[in-house]
């Protein structure tokens, strides 16, 4: 008993040590290179980068019909015997939604481009990125679900060096610039997701209706919430992009990157705790979950506050010169 009492209390502390060391070295290392970047790059380019990926994120809550961590949780709490088929059917949702996309975005390049300000090239890989990205959160949570966080660190410290390692000799040694932070992304991106994406689709066989049919009961109510919140997130971008265009994204977009390291945090810590959460919740240990909630806010805030001092120092180093009047967007 005082094992499994040790257990209960040390797995969400354990969880939050890798999850959200690995989360914070991952965005070190973005800061690290962003003074290379900045200086590489003039603003307009980083700023067509900033851009893709703003359109990315808000493509990839489109597509993940609100299949998040929480669904994933509660739906694998409910099917503890059939783990796999509930990840793989939740996969394949995300698969035909996805293709469905990606045929409109074919048919209707001019008019995306037009919306986006990205090419039609452009547009049919931010789709592919899109379900790759929406894919990797369904199979991360279910490693969350499991406490399976040194597959998670290893595969997000893999995508922050190889990514941004590739990056850099393809700037070096092509004209392409903004774009090689694009396609370098993706190409990492797709091949570290598509060999597990394609063990759990083969690890189900069949696709079962009645785990599909479950996950959008729960799923679809929440989605225009999600794309909502998104859209809130990441529409100050769009809008620079569009009053001011798209030199001042980039200059923006460097501001940007130097105070979401704070979400970046926040978020990798209750994203490690979320999995325990719910198992208490499950368990009808509320007082329990609540009290540890409470206290992990206290101490997040009082780490922010600290945080907080040393941003205008932080963007002084990794601002080139010609991004210095973004200063005052941190």
């Amino acid at each position: 008993m005082k094992a499994y009492v040790n257990n209960e209390h040390t797995s969400p502390a354990r969880a939050g040590i890798f999850y959200v060391a690995t989360n914070i070295l991952t965005k070190a290392v973005s800061l690290l290179l962003s003074p290379v970047f900045t200086r590489l790059l003039p603003p307009s380019e980083y700023g067509l980068y900033s851009l893709y990926i703003t359109w990315s994120g808000i493509l990839s809550v489109a597509v993940s019909l609100g299949i998040s961590g929480g669904i994933i949780y509660r739906s694998l709490g409910k099917f503890k015997e059939r783990e796999d088929e509930l990840i793989s059917a939740a996969l394949t949702v995300l698969g035909l939604v996805s293709a469905v996309l990606l045929a409109a975005a074919f048919l209707c390049g001019g008019r995306l481009s037009s919306l986006t300000g990205l090419d039609g090239a452009l547009n049919l890989l931010m789709v592919s990125e899109a379900f790759l990205n929406a894919a990797e959160a369904v199979m991360f949570a279910h490693r969350r679900y499991r406490y399976a966080y040194r597959e998670i660190c290893t595969v997000n410290l893999l995508y922050a060096v190889l990514s941004q390692g590739i990056a850099i000799l393809l700037i070096y040694l092509t004209p392409l610039l903004g774009a090689a932070r694009i396609y370098s992304s993706f190409a990492v991106t797709a091949a570290l997701v598509i060999p597990r994406l394609v063990y759990y689709i083969k690890s189900a066989r069949r696709i079962k209706l009645d785990l599909v049919k479950y996950i959008l009961k729960l799923s679809l109510p929440i989605l225009p919430n999600a794309i909502a919140l998104t859209l809130i997130a990441q529409s100050d971008k769009i809008m620079v992009e569009h009053m001011l265009g798209i030199s001042e994204l980039g200059r923006y977009s460097v501001a940007y990157s130097v105070g979401f390291m704070l979400t970046v945090i926040t978020g990798a810590l209750f994203a490690a705790i979320q999995p325990w959460l719910m198992r208490k919740l499950n368990l009808g240990k509320e007082a329990l979950a609540r009290e540890f909630t409470e206290r992990l806010i206290k101490i997040s805030v009082f780490g922010l506050l600290i945080f907080t001092l040393f941003i205008p120092e932080i963007f002084g180093i990794i601002a080139a010169p010609e991004y210095n009047e973004a200063e005052t967007a941190v």
